[in-house]
């Protein structure tokens, strides 16, 4: 199932689907397994997702970054907590200010995800009731509300 959501709200909506196995410590054996593939499934779906965005950030840091007269990213040599060489791109306060502008655009903008929705009542019933509603239509499927004709 494709839904538009964008890459904030799957971080988050991510956060609360992992840790939906590790919460729930009273589910049967049987009920754990089902829940812990629908889990793995999300998972795998929204990692490949979210690599996606990854691919996006890289680009965004890749075209505000400072460049030589040459049109080379300048890159600055640092180490690590391990001591070990790092480098990473310099910025103008220009480009650091394009960077953290298109970043939030970023974050902001609905990509299309391809979910998998958990349906087993039974198990769902167990979930705190601001989880499930959180993860609505994202992991647990949309509650069709049903209309009545009023005469």
């Amino acid at each position: 199932m494709e839904i538009k959501i964008t890459p904030k709200q799957l971080q988050e909506k991510s956060a609360l689907v992992y840790g939906l196995i590790k919460t729930e410590d009273d589910l049967s054996a049987a009920k754990t397994s089902k829940l812990q593939y629908a889990v793995q499934k999300f998972n795998k779906l929204s990692n490949a997702a979210q690599a996606k965005v990854n691919e996006k950030i890289e680009d965004i840091r890749i075209d505000n970054a400072a460049e030589d007269d040459k049109g080379i990213i300048i890159m600055k040599e640092y180490k690590d907590s391990r001591g070990e060489t790092q480098f990473k791109k310099e910025y103008t306060k220009e480009g650091e200010k394009k960077l953290n502008s298109d970043f939030k655009n970023l974050m902001e903008t609905e990509i299309t995800f391809d979910t998998y929705i958990f349906s087993n009542e039974s198990v769902i019933a167990t979930f705190d009731e601001f989880v499930v509603e959180e993860l609505r239509g994202v992991f647990f499927p949309e509650i069709k509300a049903e209309l009545s004709k009023v005469d």
